[in-house]
C-alpha cells in the first residue's frame, strides 16, 4: 500500500516505500512519475492512485521500478526506498535507499540516501549522509 499525502499522513507502495508528510498547501502539488496530482490527501495503494479518496490513475509495475517523486513547495518530510526525490522547496526532511535526493532550498533536519547524491541548494539543519554516492551545496 502506498500513500503520498498533503495533510499529516503517510505514503507507502508495496515493495517499494515511500512518505510524504505535511506538504504545505497553497500551490503545493506532488508529481508521481510525471503526473500531477493536487488535493488534501493523494495515496498510492497497490499501484492505483488515489486523490482525496477518488481513482485517478494507475502505475504500471510501481513495485517492481524506481518511482520518481517531485514535491512542488514544502514538505515536512519525504522517504521512498527506490527512486529520485525532489523537493522544490524547504523540506523537514528527505531521503531514499536507493536513488537521488534533491532539495531546491533548506532542510530543517536531515537528508539521507544510502546509495545515491544528494544535492541542497540552502541549508541543512541536520546531517547529510549517503554510502554510496556525492554530497553536493549548490547556488
Amino acid at each position: 500500500m502506498s500513500f503520498v499525502n498533503f495533510g499529516n499522513h503517510i505514503v507507502t507502495n508495496n515493495g517499494n516505500m515511500c512518505s510524504i508528510n505535511s506538504v504545505s498547501m497553497g500551490s503545493a502539488s506532488v508529481v508521481v512519475d510525471g503526473v500531477t496530482y493536487s488535493g488534501k490527501s493523494v495515496r498510492i495503494s497497490n499501484g492505483r492512485v488515489y486523490v482525496d479518496g477518488v481513482e485517478k490513475s494507475q502505475l504500471d509495475n510501481a513495485s517492481s521500478r524506481p518511482i520518481e517523486v517531485v514535491v512542488n513547495g514544502n514538505v515536512e518530510s519525504v522517504s521512498i526506498t527506490h527512486g529520485t526525490v525532489n523537493v522544490t522547496g524547504d523540506a523537514g526532511s528527505a531521503g531514499t535507499t536507493s536513488g537521488d535526493v534533491y532539495v531546491g532550498r533548506d532542510v530543517k533536519g536531515s537528508a539521507r540516501t544510502v546509495s545515491g547524491n544528494i544535492k541542497v541548494k540552502g541549508k541543512v539543519g541536520g546531517s547529510v549522509s549517503t554510502v554510496s554516492g556525492d554530497i553536493r551545496h549548490y547556488k
